[in-house]
């Protein structure tokens, strides 16, 4: 059909350059939405106006230009035009684009000079760059302190110290907290003793009536004198219990959710002089399966 009528030819080719140039009006004069005068009067005297000048023309953002007929592609704006065509003729210069650009020297370069990285700032015209946030602040260390609180003995927040306390009732009771590279050594006998959240720590009691829990803790070691009924270990990385051969057949050592737990106790033969301090590690694998209905879960044993 391009052959045999060219009006069509000419007529879809001006339909077409109107929605082009409709484009490039609506991008020069509505880019958000319709355009107000940000300097405009009061509204009512504004209609006042229009109703006393009806033959007033109203000022209105200048209409497309219609293309003719023969026209194949729409005009651009002349501030558009010039601007891309600016940039068209830069690019096309290919290396001379940078010929306007400030060479940098040696000394400014962050790369080759690690004192000006440390500072954040380069000497010279170029502009600063922003400085860093500042760290947040580290959190203040508690007070250490050690009291007793009715029948509670509290001891936290110390570091690298040997402290020492003296029971002087079996329903006093030891707990110990926050502490890092400290000895305690518990004289008497007492109820129970706590070890929570401590790092680094040993502690030394020569009776308890209940029962010794680690908590939380990382790399304590406990030490039983005399007796002590049951030893608790949750939540704890490395934990060394020492038994006295009094507390060796009467402890019972709970774990959950441990790992290297050790425990030492003494160890008779039948020769005396071969008696000596056996250390042991606590299982941490296991084996279940299902028999009858129900899980039986034993202790995985290396072969071999």
């Amino acid at each position: 059909w391009r052959e045999s009528d060219p009006n069509q030819v000419e007529w879809v080719k001006a339909l077409l350059s109107i929605f082009r140039e409709l484009a490039v009006y609506v991008k020069q004069f509505h880019t958000t939405g319709l355009v107000w005068n940000p300097k405009g009067g009061d509204a009512e005297a504004a209609a006042k106006a229009l109703g006393n000048a009806d033959s007033a023309p109203v000022s209105t953002p200048p209409a497309p230009q219609l293309p003719s007929a023969t026209q194949d592609e729409p005009k651009a704006s002349s501030a558009g035009g010039s601007t891309r065509g600016a940039l068209f003729a830069d690019l096309n210069r290919g290396g001379g684009v940078t010929t306007g650009l400030r060479k940098v020297d040696t000394t400014q370069m962050t790369h080759k000079n690690p004192s000006l990285r440390a500072a954040g700032t380069v000497s010279g015209d170029s502009t600063t760059a922003p400085a860093a946030p500042a760290a947040p602040a580290a959190p203040k260390a508690k007070a250490p302190r050690m009291e007793l609180q009715k029948d509670k003995w509290v001891v936290e927040n110390y570091d690298s110290e040997n402290l020492s306390i003296e029971a002087t009732a079996t329903w006093q009771t030891v707990y110990m907290y926050n502490c890092t590279n400290t000895t305690l050594i518990i004289s008497g006998k007492l109820n129970s003793v706590a070890i929570d959240n401590c790092q680094k720590c040993g502690i030394v009691f020569d009776s308890l009536v209940s029962q010794c829990e680690i908590v939380n803790s990382k790399r304590v070691q406990v030490q039983a004198r005399e007796t002590v009924p049951s030893i608790l270990v949750d939540r704890t990385d490395g934990a060394h219990l020492f038994l006295s051969e009094a507390a060796r057949d009467a402890t019972q050592i709970t774990t959950a959710k441990a790992s290297e737990v050790n425990v030492s106790f003494p160890f008779e033969t039948a020769n005396p002089e071969d008696d000596n301090t056996v250390e042991q590690p606590v299982p941490e694998q296991l084996q279940t399966v299902v028999k009858n209905g129900k899980l039986v879960t034993t202790v995985l044993e290396h072969t071999g």
